[in-house]
């Protein structure tokens, strides 16, 4: 599947999201990070991500 400009930019930014989630983490912030880890990762799997890959907890 082939992603249109729109779309790849929007995915790097969906990750870069992810990493904000992992530091949250590592400040203790778990609360904060779900949520972010759960916006972003229904944001990728609108434009195809595996859902189980971006939406797994992340270690501190």
């Amino acid at each position: 599947m082939t992603l249109t400009r729109a779309q790849r930019i929007h995915r790097t930014n969906m990750r870069a999201l992810l990493g904000c989630a992992r530091a949250l983490v590592r400040m203790g912030r778990v609360a904060e990070a779900a949520h972010l880890r759960r916006r972003a990762g229904d944001e990728l799997a609108k434009i195809g991500a595996p859902q189980r890959k971006y939406r797994r907890t992340v270690p501190a």
